[in-house]
């Protein structure tokens, strides 16, 4: 009886400091000064450690990779509460919820264990110093950094499954500022027994092993630093881990208040005033910790404000003596001249399979009204990014098989490069939303009308080119002003990013930075969304009885699902498995993969293995005959 008048929760308001009306504007000045200073502070870090080899060190990657996870830690709560401070209703969907926490818990987790491997380094470096560069070596390092975002990975996911596991169907007031674990369980109408053991037996297994290895750190490093004579070398060995203590106390410190201390011990204000503290001060003081009270970082930042100004000077000088470049020569396939022609016979066999194959799908989908749904209008959006996406590349490609010297311009490389990663990214954030309409379908079928409505469908779209379109914006300006003075050769087919990085004659360090982070921030969002998305969708499909309901619902995100692993395991080929590892035969053949196979077979895959496609292209058929 209880059941049928219980409606199931898929969005969230969330409180904040909704009681606090009159300190909302100058919260909002606080939070905003705070985010930008966290921002300026880790990027600062990040930046000082790469450009300066002295600090090229095992305990400075892993600050590097610190300020790396206090950046996303930071931005996973704070934009979220500057935007709910100029809001009235600060509504947050239920995947959105999911998201905010899973971010929230693996940031949170990943600075737990990097503080516990940063303990274990400065153990090494004080207990051990003769053994230190033998034990902490570059694989070693990795493994470590690696292991950190594995483990908080999977322990997020955990955490993430189990509270999204309950039905919400009462009260959706969350009596926080963001999604956290305790707020959201207590909103549920079932019983959260099992998911509270479950969440205080994974919180308590992976904090014992954060914090046992920085115990036993600590006990070792300040026994070693008792037993030297001097006071000056005691005072040496501990100012080298002065900085990472500081840190640890004040991290676990404010964590121990929040979650481990009974909340009923403090007021709601003083609860609020912790998580303030946890999620926005800590990753903005942590930089500063890390600069004031430590000399290299110092030293290093006085060379570049000296590096700097000598720089601006040569630079002028050498600018005198050098040529500008105004084009570029691909040299492609050049080195394959025997296979010019098959080349160019596949190339456009492919090309002409690409716009027959997308505009079909396009013009299938906007002729059957049966296929007038959200699902098939995110299609024929991603038919056109196809079109779009090959159409920046294979035509030219064409045209440099016919041709003696494959010259383009700087102007028309610039295109070229903006419209590939438009394009790219577009996929990319394309493949998120479909993922997450699938989510919606199966997980929320009674819903989906609701909120897959026409106009949300639009905004997404509008939200997916206007990300895409900045993004490529920015990519394209970052390499694009470094100067190009040397060799005018591009080892590659088409202008891609990193080969015309190769060719500049300046300092590219600050470009791939930027670079890596612009693409990394995309990559992560698509991902993590399709990821959780699928997370979601499969948890729905094992809970579905019957074998025909589970085969029905499978068959629904088949076509995406495939679609995603084609494009984002050759995204992972191409751009994250160092091109060193392969030859340059193979990385030309992924990046034809990439750039002309996956736009080809997009439309194969969706009318194949699609029903209603199928049924729409028969129904075409059979009127055109009969």
């Amino acid at each position: 009886m209880k059941g049928k008048n219980q409606t199931s929760v898929n969005e969230f308001i969330l409180l904040g400091f909704s009681d606090l009306p009159k300190l909302k504007s100058l919260l909002f000045v606080v939070f905003l000064v705070m985010y930008i200073l966290t921002l300026l502070g880790n990027f600062s870090i990040i930046t000082i450690i790469r450009i300066d080899p002295h600090l090229h060190t095992p305990m400075y990657y892993f600050l590097t990779n610190l300020s790396f996870v206090d950046i996303c830690y930071s931005s996973t709560i704070t934009p979220k509460a500057l935007i709910d401070f100029k809001e009235e209703e600060n509504t947050i969907s239920l995947f959105e919820c999911a998201m905010q926490l899973f971010m929230f818990l693996n940031l949170g987790s990943a600075e737990c264990f990097l503080l516990a491997v940063m303990a274990y380094d400065r153990y090494v470096a004080i207990c051990n110093p003769l053994h230190y560069t033998v034990v902490m070596t570059r694989r070693v390092c990795t493994q470590l950094v690696t292991g950190v975002y594995t483990v908080s990975t999977v322990y997020s996911l955990l955490h993430t499954v189990n509270i999204f596991s309950v039905n919400f169907c009462e009260s959706n007031e969350i009596n926080h500022f963001y999604c956290d674990a305790h707020p959201l369980l207590k909103l549920s109408c079932s019983d959260t027994s099992s998911n509270e053991i479950v969440l205080s037996i994974l919180a308590g297994v992976f904090g014992f092993l954060a914090v046992i290895p920085i115990v036993l750190s600590y006990i070792l490093i300040i026994s070693a630093i008792l037993r030297i004579r001097s006071s000056e070398g005691r005072r040496k060995a501990f100012s080298t881990c002065a900085s990472h203590f500081f840190t640890v106390n004040l991290f676990f410190g404010t964590l121990i208040f929040i979650y481990v201390i009974p909340s009923s011990y403090f007021s709601l204000y003083t609860n609020r005033a912790l998580s303030v503290i946890y999620t926005m001060v800590i990753p903005m003081v942590n930089p500063m910790i890390y600069s004031l009270r430590n000399k290299d970082v110092k030293q290093a930042l006085r060379k570049m404000k000296t590096a700097h100004i000598q720089l601006s000077a040569l630079g002028t000088m050498k600018g005198k003596n050098q040529t500008s470049v105004t084009e570029f020569i691909l040299l492609g396939f050049s080195d394959l001249p025997k296979l010019q022609s098959l080349l160019f016979v596949v190339f456009l066999i492919m090309y002409i399979l690409t716009l027959l194959g997308n505009i079909s799908i396009t013009t299938i989908v906007r002729v059957d009204p049966q296929l007038h749904k959200p699902m098939y209008y995110f299609l024929t959006n991603l038919s056109f990014v196809d079109i779009c996406y090959s159409s920046t590349i294979t035509p030219k490609a064409l045209v440099d098989f016919k041709v003696e010297e494959n010259t383009i311009s700087l102007l028309e490389c610039a295109t070229q490069l903006f419209m590939f990663i438009n394009m790219a990214a577009a996929e990319c954030l394309l493949l998120a939303v479909m993922a997450y309409d699938r989510y919606v379908a199966i997980c929320n079928p009674l819903h989906y009308p609701v909120v897959m409505t026409r106009r949300v469908c639009g905004q997404m779209m509008i939200g997916v080119y206007i990300i895409s379109t900045v993004c490529s914006c920015m990519h394209t300006v970052n390499i694009f002003s470094v100067n190009f003075c040397g060799s005018n050769k591009i080892n590659h087919f088409y202008c891609d990013a990193h080969p015309l990085l190769k060719l500049s004659c300046s300092d590219t360090f600050f470009n791939e930075m930027v670079l890596s982070i612009l693409a990394g921030i995309v990559g992560f969002l698509s991902v993590i969304t399709v990821v959780l998305s699928y997370i979601l969708i499969i948890s729905a499909i094992l809970r579905i009885r019957s074998s025909e309901g589970r085969h029905k619902a499978f068959s629904t995100c088949a076509s995406h699902f495939f679609t995603v692993i084609l494009f984002f395991g050759t995204l992972i080929f191409i751009y994250v498995i160092p091109s060193s590892q392969f030859s340059l035969y193979i990385n030309r053949v992924l990046s034809v993969i990439y750039t002309m196979v996956i736009p080809m077979v997009n439309p194969m895959i969706y009318s194949l293995r699609n029903k209603d496609v199928k049924q729409a292209l028969r129904k075409i058929l059979e009127k055109k005959w009969f």
